[in-house]
């Protein structure tokens, strides 16, 4: 059983590496990082895109939304304030960490209605700047990455390269999925008492960290 096991696993690893050496470097690398590099353009471009979205449209529409309740209600006390706040912002602001009860004990003054406008569309400005930017980057990065290695591969030169790359990330995709699969397997064997004395691979696998062997195969 433990040999099946082992031959099924170099078996699938085996076609990781032949998969991402087809693929390319390019293709393979991106694909397999897309997600992390979608979460990096997220992160570094949010907060300019939220300030612009937060300047133009949302804090009018946030703070008018605001005004018109208060208004509807007659209300001039802090707590009448909170209470009158459509549910959805309310909800928003206690996601966006700001502190109502505070407002509640105030006395309420136009810049005070002003101040619970900001926050709360900032708030809603971020998350969808995020979210946006992070579904557009990740599918941007899976429509133009193919064209551009087809591009790349038109040269042979280009092409042998990223083939070879390919192959290179290939192992090295491999080597951390044969990791987490052993790692896996290993943590469920030992909650039925089984040992891994009698699986090559996954013993293999699991007397090996990833991180240290990287940093050896590029630091000696």
């Amino acid at each position: 059983m433990a040999f099946i096991f082992d031959l099924l696993l170099l078996s699938f690893l085996l076609l990781i590496v032949v998969f991402d050496t087809k693929k390319g470097f390019l293709r393979a690398s991106v694909g397999f990082a897309r997600i992390l590099i979608a979460l990096l353009i997220a992160v570094l471009l949010s907060g300019f895109l939220a300030t612009v979205i937060d300047r133009l449209w949302m804090y009018p529409a946030v703070h008018s939304a605001i005004q018109n309740a208060l208004e509807s209600n007659g209300v001039i006390e802090g707590a009448a304030i909170v209470s009158s706040l459509p549910l959805g912002l309310r909800a928003i602001a206690a996601l966006g960490g700001i502190d109502l009860r505070a407002i509640a004990d105030s006395s309420v003054t136009t810049e005070l209605s002003e101040a619970l406008a900001r926050p709360i569309a900032h708030c809603i400005s971020a998350t969808v700047s995020f979210l946006f930017l992070l579904i557009v980057s990740y599918f941007a990065l899976k429509l133009l990455v193919p064209l551009l290695s087809k591009a790349i591969r038109t040269c042979s030169l280009l092409k042998a390269a990223d083939t070879v790359g390919g192959l290179l990330f290939g192992i090295f995709h491999a080597f951390l999925l044969g990791w987490a699969v052993s790692f896996a397997a290993g943590f469920i064997l030992s909650l039925f008492g089984s040992s891994l004395d009698e699986t090559y691979v996954i013993r293999f696998f699991n007397h090996v960290s990833p991180i240290k062997t990287i940093l050896w195969i590029f630091l000696r």
